[in-house]
């Protein structure tokens, strides 16, 4: 006796192989199309410098195929209705696989073809990544060198003199220069044989004469245009005082120029110096001086100590730079003493002596009658304590050249606090002079 789950099954059989002539009879009508015939004999070859020209042979039934598609590494790259195709956008320095396919009428594309190689050399032109001094640069040295970088590397034959063109625009005369070229950076180096003009408008040109490694030309001449600095050497106009005057202390050696120097960070003209010739430790007291730009006066004022009647030099040399960075012409000198100095007086204070309801917080502060000098052995001691005790309580602060003194404290309330003031120096006799101050005043609540 048959299952039941067999019995089903012969059923849905014997259904299906009913309906088997009714749709072979349906699909008689359609027939497929027949398959084109895959090119043969493709050859690949490279036409010029960045043109690879494929061609093929079509197979006898050739009649029923009306294009072609070129496959480059895999992919379709483009169409032809002939038996040939140019390739102008295939990368360089590769080796790349082509291969070709027919299409029919119909719209059915054949199997790809055998594929042939063909490697690709560098094609694409060199370019100059960049010019120093670039486009519109001013105040250029006339003596170079003038350098180009390139963004990949070069034929060294190729950078020479030949392959610059450096004219002064004006009068359009051809300047003449070597050129050496860093295969590591891709830089040339054009470095002018004579001077160039200067405060002359310069063209400066990298001409299609320079080739990459793999011999292709720069694809236009590169141009840059820049104006070469003035090149006259500034030079010492007068001194004061006359070499060796004495000078009345705090009256300080000036140098004036015929032209503003180049100043550093600080507004000092640097190469302008006071020096101490020390025969056993020469000892350098001011090594840039501050410069006036309105009368190109440098003043010789130094923050180190200096000594009553004893012998100075004032030094300009080659370090001192004119705007377009040409040194002095020569290095001068000249010497100055500083005369005697009387030490100052003690003007006011503040709070005032006795005050009562001072500040709390502020400075605590004392001017004297004339600016302090960094003299022979000048010192000064500043103290404020709570009255009656040891133990000081603020921060002194001044600087040379001011008169005042200024002390920094924080200050209990109502409470009596005591100032102290001493300053002394020596004097050429060494004679000592000294002066002090105390005072009192009480804070209020």
């Amino acid at each position: 006796m048959m299952s039941v789950s067999f019995a089903r099954r012969v059923m849905v059989a014997r259904r299906f192989v009913a309906l088997m002539p009714v749709l072979a009879c349906g699909d008689s009508a359609v027939a497929p199309p027949p398959l084109p015939e895959s090119p043969t004999n493709v050859a690949a070859a490279l036409t010029a410098r960045k043109q690879i020209t494929i061609t093929w042979a079509a197979r006898p039934d050739a009649e029923r195929v009306v294009g072609y598609s070129v496959y480059r590494d895999g992919l379709r790259i483009g169409d032809s209705p002939v038996t040939m195709f140019v390739d102008s956008l295939a990368p360089d320095e590769m080796t790349h696989a082509y291969a070709v396919a027919s299409h029919s009428a119909d719209g059915v594309v054949s199997e790809l073809s055998t594929a042939v190689s063909i490697f690709t050399p560098d094609a694409t032109p060199p370019i100059v990544f960049s010019v120093l001094p670039g486009e519109g640069a001013t105040n250029v040295s006339g003596v170079g060198p003038i350098r180009v970088r390139f963004n990949e590397r070069m034929d060294p034959a190729s950078i020479t003199p030949a392959a610059f063109e450096v004219r002064e625009t004006a009068s359009g005369a051809l300047q003449s220069g070597t050129v050496t070229y860093d295969s590591t950076t891709r830089t040339a180096s054009w470095t002018p044989a004579a001077q160039l003009p200067p405060e002359r408008r310069i063209s400066f040109s990298v001409t299609t004469a320079a080739k990459d490694a793999g011999g292709n030309s720069l694809a236009a001449t590169h141009t840059v245009f820049f104006t070469t600095r003035e090149n006259t050497a500034p030079y010492v106009v007068s001194f004061s005082p006359p070499s060796g005057s004495v000078l009345p202390m705090g009256i300080w050696p000036t140098v004036q120029f015929n032209e503003r120097l180049r100043l550093t960070f600080f507004s000092t003209a640097r190469g302008v110096r006071l020096i101490d010739f020390n025969p056993s430790s020469p000892n350098v007291l001011l090594d840039d001086a501050p410069f006036d730009t309105l009368t190109n006066v440098a003043t010789l004022r130094p923050f180190k100590r200096v000594q009553s009647f004893r012998s100075y030099t004032v030094e300009v040399n080659d370090a001192a730079l004119d705007l377009a960075g040409n040194p002095v012409e020569k290095r001068v000198t000249f010497t100055v003493q500083f005369g005697e100095w009387t030490l100052p007086d003690i003007a006011t204070v503040f709070p005032a002596d006795g005050a009562t309801n001072a500040p709390t917080s502020g400075p605590v502060t004392l001017d004297l009658s004339a600016p302090i000098l960094p003299v022979n052995d000048y010192d000064l001691r500043f103290d404020l304590r709570v009255t009656g005790s040891d133990k000081p309580a603020g921060t002194v602060v001044y600087s040379l050249y001011s008169n005042r003194i200024t002390l920094s404290s924080t200050r209990q309330p109502n409470t009596s606090y005591t100032a102290t003031f001493y300053h002394f120096f020596t004097d050429s006799k060494g004679v000592r002079r000294e002066a002090s101050r105390q005072w009192s005043f009480t804070t209020g609540p």
